[in-house]
């Protein structure tokens, strides 16, 4: 039997003979043509001529053998990493991907890179098929699904910037979790490569805090003529990291979602009979939850929330000469509906969108954004999840919270600059008055020393569950 396989980074297997003694001879000729074979195909990469073909798995195979050998699909946290529905349809899914492979015949000349269609850039001839690997802290960890992305797509960003192929190693068990995602988001792997890793180069990434930028080419410069580099990806959550090695609409396409989640958008969060299909919507994300209990991020509270909705309406009438509908969009329901009925009568209708999270999609809020929103409005403009409701939207006109952070909090690790793309707009709500105002970025500064406390020193964060 063969062992030894499922905790090594770098498995070399052994062999435990169970052969008669009378056999020893023709199994000592076995191990020695064996153990030649392991070498010839496990020489270092450093070996490789420039011009060779790594040997690695193909990109449509983002499975790892000991999980669909183990009774349950789960990531280290113990959670489940696939709905009770779904694990019979990927084990069945894998098991064919799988079954394709064995059929393969495995060569140093076979090309197995994962494809870069429609994300090509000029300097990709010059990548000389060298691979960025990379592990991802919030995806392991117990984030949501605004912290992977951030993670994933700036690590795919990261990659273009320095010239390197994006690479999973096959047994790191984020290719589970990317087959997770590619049953919601079909194209999510398309430019990704799962490699089968020998050796690679370390590279730590600095860590300052969860939405900070740091420079990848400084970061990498100096490990240019290395074929493989590793570095552990910690948020990420700056989309200067990805801004410039993608346009917003290959970024749009990358993430296309899956049909039956974007059926699920449009048949049952608003009902039919309000026809926002014809009207400019104005859709209002709302974070309570753990936002109320956490000690960094300012959650979306009802005085805001409520002067923000008529804030939003009345900007949307100078842009559109279209009815205008408000559409809330949160984790609380309950909250909302109370919120609607403390509005009073308005000249224009304000909808809670539903919420089913047991069995919808946990980015279903991003999905209908995408069809139906003109406008957002982030209350709790701290949350990744809205960041990329914000981003996502039909519209791509997205108006903030200037107050983002509570007391000694979250502000400590923000490079606002880079993190809320230049052509949104900061709202800012009045103490005295309580009306709500589009801030302009000169006054800012100002703005936020005398609405929020900073501290006059700043240790080294150390990394914490984000939203």
């Amino acid at each position: 039997m063969i062992t030894g396989w499922k905790n090594s980074r770098h498995p070399i297997p052994t062999f435990t003979p169970r052969l008669p003694p009378r056999h020893c001879c023709g199994l000592a000729l076995v191990v020695a043509l064996f153990c030649l074979f392991y070498l010839f195909f496990t020489q270092n990469d450093s070996t490789e001529t420039e011009n060779s073909q790594p040997y690695h798995l193909p990109p449509r195979l983002p499975v790892l053998r000991e999980v669909l050998k183990s009774d349950e699909w789960e990531s280290d946290e113990g959670e489940s990493v696939f709905k009770k529905n779904e694990t019979k349809d990927v084990e069945v899914e894998a098991k064919k991907l799988l079954t394709s492979f064995a059929k393969t015949k495995l060569t140093k000349s076979t090309p197995m890179s994962g494809p870069m269609s429609g994300l090509k850039s000029e300097s990709e001839a010059n990548c000389s098929l060298k691979f960025l690997f990379a592990d991802f802290h919030a995806s392991k960890y117990g984030g949501g699904v605004g912290n992977f992305m951030f993670e994933w797509i700036s690590f795919l960003g990261i990659a273009k910037t320095v010239n390197r192929i994006p690479a999973l190693h096959v047994r790191n068990d984020m290719v589970a979790l990317m087959l997770k995602w590619q049953k919601r988001f079909p194209n999510i792997l398309d430019t990704t490569s799962i490699k089968l890793l020998r050796s690679e180069v370390d590279v730590e990434f600095p860590y300052s805090g969860c939405c900070r930028y740091k420079s990848p080419k400084k970061i990498y410069k100096k490990y240019a003529n290395a074929t493989n580099v590793f570095s552990r990806m910690v948020y990420m959550q700056s989309y200067f990291y990805f801004n410039t090695a993608f346009t917003r609409d290959e970024l749009v396409d990358l993430l296309r979602f899956h049909d039956d989640d974007k059926k699920v958008a449009r048949l049952e969060l608003v009902e039919a009979k309000y026809n926002i299909n014809s009207t400019h919507n104005v859709c209002v994300h709302i974070r309570r939850g753990d936002f109320v209990r956490s000690t960094l991020h300012q959650h979306s509270t009802e005085e805001f929330t409520a002067e923000s909705i008529r804030f939003g309406v009345e900007y949307a009438k100078t842009q559109t000469n279209r009815t205008v509908t408000a559409v809330l969009l949160g984790n609380d329901l309950p909250w909302e509906k109370k919120l609607i009925q403390t509005l009073g009568d308005l000249p224009y209708p304000v909808l809670a969108a539903k919420q089913n999270p047991d069995h919808w999609p946990p980015h279903i809020d991003w999905i209908f954004a995408q069809i139906y929103c003109d406008t957002v409005i982030l209350t709790a403009s701290a949350s990744t999840y809205g960041w990329w409701l914000g981003y996502l939207s039909r519209g791509d006109q997205v108006l903030y919270n200037a107050i983002y952070s509570k007391k000694n909090g979250v502000e400590r690790e923000m490079d606002e600059e880079k993190f809320w793309p230049k052509h949104w707009q900061k709202i800012h709500q009045d103490a005295q008055t309580k009306k709500i105002s589009i801030v302009k970025t000169t006054t800012m500064r100002t703005m936020r020393t005398t609405t929020t406390t900073t501290t006059t020193t700043k240790p080294k964060p150390k990394p914490k569950k984000r939203a």
